[in-house]
């Protein structure tokens, strides 16, 4: 798998402290905002960056705590073809198309870390608003 960016995601119910400490602080730009997700880049050259989501359910993407570690790459189809169809590898949800704009399947790791596997894609008008 060729990955062409990897943010952590961390859940939390205290999204507006964390924005607030890295925007104030640590001279963070915010790239995505929808209340209940953000992403906060953390360097000029937008290469490194820190989400934050409030847990929502008990879904394999919410979940009610830990880390998430989005892996980006440019044709998702593909690696969930050689990760899931290939080496057989355990998908906790199934490639989908998301309106907020990727397409995306997720995995587990050994320590129960969620893997969010994601190419871009166009979001829904519902979502557009939220990109910074």
């Amino acid at each position: 798998m060729v990955t062409t960016n990897l943010s952590v995601c961390f859940h939390t119910q205290k999204i507006a402290e964390c924005k607030d400490f890295y925007v104030n602080n640590l001279d963070a730009v915010v790239t995505f905002d929808s209340e209940w997700y953000i992403v906060l880049h953390v360097d000029k050259l937008k290469q490194f960056s820190l989400c934050f989501m409030t847990p929502q359910d008990e879904t394999p993407l919410y979940g009610k705590g830990g880390v998430t570690l989005n892996f980006m790459v440019n044709d998702v189809d593909k690696v969930y073809n050689e990760l899931v169809e290939v080496k057989k590898l355990q998908p906790i949800r199934d490639l989908i198309s998301n309106p907020w704009g990727d397409r995306s399947f997720i995995l587990s790791d050994p320590l129960g870390n969620r893997l969010y596997v994601y190419s871009e894609i166009e979001p829904s008008d519902e979502y557009k608003n939220c990109i910074k």
